[in-house]
């Protein structure tokens, strides 16, 4: 298996489980993908690219340390890239007071719930308009592309410990 920046969490650690335990070692943040619920779900969309993000770590930082972990050369095509960043600067399309409902990602994924799944219930049972945010620890850049891929408005800003993400329905 090639080591590039799309390449998907869940698949990876499937081929090659001997990396689970290196790679928390070498990223303590990625110790939350020992929980089932986030290793059947994230995992299996998240890539590296937004794995290095929610660790912490520079991207060329972590393709090199899998890299050498299996036995790969340095370098890969493809390796350059990058998500853009959590943003102070709210977007035209959110107003503070249409946030409808505040989730806890962490108290979600300890109940064995996760972010994904409630948030589209709950944008389902509101409005057009409304807004639901979601706290994390950590930067929920899987979620931030599911939910933008369902054609629906997001943004995620620096919060107190962590990351507050804004979710709205058009």
């Amino acid at each position: 298996m090639q080591i590039t920046p799309e390449t998907r969490v869940g698949p990876l650690l499937d081929a090659h489980p001997e990396l689970e335990d290196p790679l928390v070692a070498f990223v303590p943040a990625f110790d939350k993908l020992k929980n089932p619920v986030l290793r059947r779900t994230v995992a299996r969309f998240a890539t590296l690219e937004h794995a290095a993000r929610v660790g912490g770590v520079a991207l060329p930082e972590l393709l090199a340390f899998l890299r050498r972990s299996l036995g790969q050369g340095e370098a890969c095509e493809g390796s350059e890239g990058g998500l853009s960043e959590a943003t102070e600067e709210a977007p035209a399309w959110f107003r503070p007071g249409a946030v409808a409902l505040e989730l806890d990602a962490e108290a979600l994924l300890a109940e064995g719930g996760h972010p994904l799944g409630r948030v589209r219930q709950e944008l389902a049972a509101r409005p057009a308009g409304a807004v639901v945010a979601v706290r994390s620890s950590f930067e929920p850049a899987p979620l931030l592309e599911a939910l933008a891929g369902e054609g629906l408005l997001v943004w995620c800003a620096p919060a107190e410990g962590g990351f507050r993400t804004c979710i709205r329905r058009p």
